[in-house]
């Protein structure tokens, strides 16, 4: 199984500019902003456990390591993945803590793993 997810977010940029210099440009810079996306759902899951102070470091530190580093700039799911698993992570520890007035119900927790899963299916 090959998951369709990331395809269908990379035929955007592909499908305005082809499969030219400037589409792989924009592919590239469409993973690199999912991956900076990324960094507010994973502050947002620390901030409650480690203070906004140490939150915000980690979240440097997480932003900044070399795997991370590696691949901004590069046409990789893993960007994706983590936006789309930080997300899910965010939901599911919301309702955990029954916030639930000011955030969506369960089945988008469960939504949102099907999105997961359709965007890289080793690691979910």
């Amino acid at each position: 199984f090959y998951p369709p997810g990331y395809p269908l977010l990379l035929s955007l940029p592909v499908g305005l500019f082809g499969i030219t210099p400037a589409g792989l440009t924009a592919a590239a810079l469409l993973s690199t902003l999912c991956g900076v996306a990324a960094l507010f759902p994973i502050r947002r899951l620390l901030e409650p456990r480690v203070g906004p102070g140490a939150a915000v470091a980690l979240t440097l530190l997480q932003g900044t390591a070399v795997p991370q580093l590696q691949m901004a700039g590069a046409v990789f799911s893993e960007p994706t993945f983590q936006l789309v698993l930080a997300v899910t992570l965010l939901n599911a520890d919301r309702l955990l803590r029954k916030d639930l007035v000011r955030f969506p119900p369960w089945y988008v927790t469960g939504l949102l793993c099907g999105a997961g899963f359709l965007v890289r299916t080793i690691g979910f």
